[in-house]
């Protein structure tokens, strides 16, 4: 399973039950690059994916993603499945936001960075894509 999270400097991901920000160039390059197999997301996320029918929005996404599956995670903790999760994938908005879910950067140590890219977005100048894989 593949796990995608957005991030400020701080690992903030979301406030007071809002995203930090929404970015139509990072959901495009979400879309654009699954491998086949479907999008898991929760409710919170299902506006950012609405027009695609691969997006399964459920409560326990997380446990039902199979191996070939990403998850898109704004609102919950992953170190618990650690260990079914192959790749992450965290987009760097570069910026500190005020966040009350934070996203546990140690979760990391298990997965090597292989990637690094930067690109322009809709809503920021400059963000970052880092791949971490097993």
């Amino acid at each position: 399973m593949t796990v995608i999270l957005c991030v400020d400097n701080r690992f903030g991901m979301l406030f007071n039950k809002r995203r930090l920000s929404r970015d139509r160039a990072v959901t495009g390059d979400i879309i654009k690059n699954l491998s086949g197999g479907r999008l898991y997301c929760g409710e919170i996320s299902k506006s950012l994916f609405e027009e695609n029918e691969n997006v399964i929005v459920c409560e326990n996404f997380l446990e039902q993603a199979g191996d070939a599956d990403t998850c898109f995670v704004e609102d919950r903790d992953i170190a618990p499945f650690a260990d079914k999760i192959q790749k992450i994938i965290l987009y760097h908005w570069n910026r500190d936001y005020p966040a009350d879910v934070w996203f546990d950067p140690a979760v990391l140590r298990k997965f090597p960075r292989k990637t690094t890219v930067e690109f322009a977005g809709c809503s920021h100048e400059k963000i970052t894509k880092e791949g971490y894989e097993k």
